[in-house]
């Protein structure tokens, strides 16, 4: 896998988390076609991150229980550059919105 599909997977689980607000891994690699060691590393680095959090636990019908993830509410900073109009934005983006923005970046 590149460096590029790699952040383009950690983008998806972002975006999908912002509509879905909470999911786990196994829901994440399913609704995005993900392999589950594609989705667990890009999940562990937007962990890492601080961008993601653990938000419970899922319903189980034995076994263990999955953990549902979330974005972090306090993780929606987001600095802007207009470098043609020398002009700077920060906006707050709220979990499940987009703020002023049309599509938050997301860099890692």
């Amino acid at each position: 896998m590149t460096t590029g599909s790699k952040k383009q997977a950690a983008e998806r689980i972002f975006d999908l988390l912002r509509t879905e607000r909470e999911l786990t891994r196994q829901d994440i690699a399913a609704r995005l076609a993900l392999s589950m060691p594609t989705t667990l590393q890009n999940v562990t680095g937007l962990l890492e991150a601080g961008i993601l959090e653990e938000s419970g636990a899922a319903r189980s019908n034995g076994g263990r229980k999955a953990r549902k993830l979330r974005l972090r509410a306090d993780a929606g900073w987001v600095l802007g550059i207009d470098a043609a109009g020398c002009s700077r934005s920060r906006s707050r983006i709220p979990p499940g919105g987009t703020g002023h923005c049309t599509k938050p970046w997301l860099v890692l």
